[in-house]
């Protein structure tokens, strides 16, 4: 995942998996936490978020700005 080209697909794949409804009361971690792969998956985002093209980069920013809030000791040093 990490060093591969930026994509669409996974920026929005990413951001669709973090992003919760304001309507769902969902407590808990997230699939990437579950799994033990959201430091990996964070960093494509910080990737994509850099990327010159805006379809790659607006999801993956709006995916950063969730990431940032999570409460995730193995975000320690990433921002």
């Amino acid at each position: 995942m990490i060093g591969t080209p930026p994509s669409v697909i996974s920026s929005q794949v990413i951001l669709a998996v973090i992003d919760r409804d304001d309507d769902e009361e969902v407590e808990g971690s997230n699939l990437f936490q579950e799994l033990k792969v959201l430091r990996r998956v964070t960093q494509k985002v910080l990737e994509s978020a850099a990327s010159d093209q805006p379809f790659v980069s607006r999801p993956a920013r709006e995916a950063r700005d969730i990431i940032k809030q999570l409460d995730d000791d193995s975000l320690l040093g990433l921002f």
